[in-house]
């Protein structure tokens, strides 16, 4: 029979791996680092729950994106695209950036951030007349609403992330936003290259 603390600490590492491991993965060339064929996209998610947009918004308005940039010279460096709602934005540098090179955990710094903001319409209801009124052990609100236009604002965050050491034979690139949360399990996103 196993203790209580064991399941315990199985589940926690468990719940562990689910929270981080939203990771898409890809063999490459290393002739191809560098190139079209190095991008990975990707979205953030914590355990099956996978970053929302509202109403009729394509999906892709928020996808994720890595490009395999270098590998070599002491370091290697991927151009990330990170796009996320206004309302979770945080710069790449304060969304956790790590780098697993070869097995190894290794810190990773993101270099000259490009920020960009996208708007997207959608239909939704607008509220138009809000009234409440508050007596010594009463309550009453009104709402009205009305079809309207509303906006999604997107902002879109793009860096070279680099970790000071060269990846043999794989490399994951991965970044939470504390921000976002669920059952608080923070969102998370990877890329990983196996390197042939």
């Amino acid at each position: 029979m196993k203790s209580p603390a064991r399941i315990a600490l199985i589940l926690a590492l468990l719940t562990g791996a689910v929270a981080c491991n939203h990771t898409v993965s890809r063999a490459l060339s290393r002739d191809h680092i560098g190139t079209k064929y190095a991008r990975l996209q990707n979205y953030f998610a914590a355990a099956d729950r996978v970053e929302e947009v509202p109403g009729d918004i394509r999906h892709d308005a928020v996808i994720d994106e890595a490009i395999l940039a270098s590998v070599g010279d002491g370091e290697s460096c991927a151009q990330i695209t990170l796009r996320t709602a206004r309302i979770y934005d945080e710069p790449i540098s304060q969304q956790q950036p790590s780098c697993i090179i070869d097995g190894q955990s290794v810190d990773a710094v993101a270099d000259e951030e490009v920020v960009s903001v996208y708007d997207y319409t959608y239909a939704g209801r607008v509220e138009t007349v809000a009234v409440s009124a508050v007596a010594a052990d009463t309550f009453m609100g009104l709402s009205l609403t009305e079809p309207g236009e509303k906006i999604f604002r997107v902002v879109e965050r793009q860096a070279t992330v680099c970790c000071p050491t060269v990846a043999q034979s794989s490399i994951k690139f991965a970044f939470e936003n504390e921000r976002m949360d669920y059952n608080n399990l923070s969102y998370s996103t990877g890329f990983e290259w196996l390197l042939q």
